[in-house]
């Protein structure tokens, strides 16, 4: 994510860096070091415009210090126009639009500073990222995949790979990069979750069982892998693991509405019907399109009623429950199914 102390320190060397790139075409130096040598200083770019962009971009970055990143996209769209292979000031682009979550621009001004510059890590880094973030898996993979080739060894450029792939549903693929990440920060819990999701998703669920576990011994108890541990446990019917976990979940956030949902189901499996109602309506009133907590209320309700010989009251809220439940989500057909079953 975008961090403003890291990616606008360092000015006064940022722009010493692109007044080289600009009098050596545009191109990073470093990632130049296998390719033709650099010109001599004594042959300096004499086009007037390469100055004048780097003047534009000193005054991006004096804007983006103080925050006014308006006033540094203004500067560098002008940088950019005098100098269209400023792949430096795109990158910055990139980063200016990140800060202001305009995420679609700064994948944008990411790629294009690759078009420019097909070395640079950072871009291809940071275009995986913003990617990611709008839901563009494979433009998010393309660019890690570029990124990982670059620099094989990167964590975080494997994750990224592992998480798209896992997006994408290629399961294998995703478990291989996550296991590569892992292998290369054991100490991270990022790999280590990526690979408890692909292999929930696969439905190895004892896998992802030892995985979880693994991830709360490196981050300490948190209550979004507790839950994602719990729903584990449920698919292997461990339903007393689970609830203990839930608990524990819940008592660390309060808010969390999944853990109220899981454990409203975990208490259904249990036969502790009363419990049950109270998690799922606690997960309705946290979130009333929870469609799944609706659902299973639902069936509690309806439960009820036939226990204490078709009580038409909870027979009705049972309904009006599984309604509620088909308003948010209509693609249902098991539901519509049991619906005709009391409605006639």
């Amino acid at each position: 994510m975008f961090k403003r102390n890291t990616l606008f320190s360092s000015a006064s060397l940022s722009v010493l860096l692109a007044i080289s790139l600009l009098i050596c075409g545009c191109q990073n130096p470093a990632t130049q070091a296998t390719k033709d040598a650099l010109p001599a200083p004594s042959e300096p770019d004499e086009n007037p415009q390469r100055w004048q962009a780097v003047d534009l971009y000193v005054d991006a970055k004096t804007l983006s210090d103080s925050s006014d990143y308006e006033g540094a996209l203004e500067k560098l769209n002008m940088a950019i126009e005098q100098a269209p292979d400023f792949a430096i000031a795109l990158s910055f682009r990139g980063d200016i639009y990140q800060a202001m979550q305009k995420f679609e621009e700064s994948a944008d001004s990411y790629e294009a500073a690759t078009v420019i510059d097909p070395y640079s890590f950072k871009d291809f880094l940071n275009l995986g990222k913003v990617a990611q973030i709008t839901g563009n898996y494979q433009r998010g993979l393309d660019a890690f995949i570029e990124a990982v080739e670059l620099q094989p060894q990167d964590p975080e450029a494997n994750i990224g790979v592992a998480q798209c792939y896992y997006h994408l549903k290629d399961y294998p693929q995703s478990l291989e990069y996550g296991i590569r990440a892992k292998e290369i920060a054991p100490e991270s819990s990022a790999p280590e979750i990526v690979i408890a999701d692909t292999y929930f998703a696969m439905g190895d669920y004892l896998a992802a069982v030892d995985s979880y576990k693994r991830v709360l011994q490196i981050d300490g108890n948190k209550s979004k892998v507790m839950v994602s541990l719990a729903g584990a446990y449920v698919k292997t019917k461990d339903f007393t693991e689970a609830r203990q976990l839930l608990t524990s979940a819940i008592e660390i956030d309060s808010g969390n509405g999944t853990a109220h949902q899981y454990l409203g189901f975990v208490n259904l499996m249990l036969k502790q019907y009363d419990l049950a109602i109270k998690s799922y309506i606690r997960a309705v009133l946290i979130d009333d399109n929870d469609w799944v907590a609706h659902k299973g209320l639902g069936v509690v309700y309806i439960m009820q009623s036939l226990k204490k010989n078709n009580d038409p009251t909870l027979r009705e809220m049972g309904i009006s429950e599984w309604k509620k439940s088909l308003t948010i989500n209509p693609d249902q057909p098991q539901l519509k199914k049991l619906l005709k079953k009391y409605v006639p």
